[in-house]
C-alpha cells in the first residue's frame, strides 16, 4: 500500500469571532478568550464615543488604502490602531454629523506612521 502525503501538518488551531457571549481573538501572537456580558449598557457618552470610533475605523481604512504608494506601513496592526485612534481624537472636537472641510486636523496632521516618519512627511 502506498503512502500519500498532502500539504503541512496543522500544530494549532485559532478561532476568531464571537460564539454566545465568548469572544475569540489573537494579540501578539497569543490567542484569547474571553467573556463578555449578554446586555451591556452604554452612557450617552459611550455610544457618541463608539459611533466616533466606527467611522474613524472607516476612515483610516480608506485613507491608509490611498496612501499605499506612499507608506510601506499600511499592513501594520499597531500602526493601523493608532491612526484610528487619531482620526476618533479629531472626532471628538467636532460634530461628526455637521463636518466641513478642515485644513490642519489636530491629531492627525502631526500622526507619525512609525517614529521616524509624520502624515506631513508623506
Amino acid at each position: 500500500m502506498e503512502e500519500h502525503t498532502t500539504g503541512q501538518i496543522q500544530s494549532a488551531a485559532y478561532l476568531t469571532g464571537k460564539i454566545n457571549n465568548i469572544v475569540f481573538y489573537q494579540r501578539s501572537d497569543t490567542s484569547i478568550a474571553r467573556t463578555v456580558p449578554i446586555i451591556v449598557h452604554q452612557s450617552p457618552a459611550t455610544k457618541i464615543r463608539s459611533a466616533n470610533f466606527g467611522i474613524a475605523a472607516s476612515a483610516g481604512r480608506v485613507l491608509r488604502s490611498n496612501m499605499q504608494q506612499v507608506s510601506p506601513f499600511t499592513k501594520n496592526k499597531t500602526m493601523q490602531s493608532r491612526f484610528s485612534g487619531a482620526i476618533a481624537r479629531w472626532l471628538a472636537l467636532n460634530n461628526a454629523g455637521s463636518l466641513t472641510p478642515q485644513k490642519g486636523l489636530p491629531f492627525i496632521s502631526s500622526f507619525n506612521f512609525n517614529e521616524a516618519t509624520s502624515i506631513s512627511e508623506r
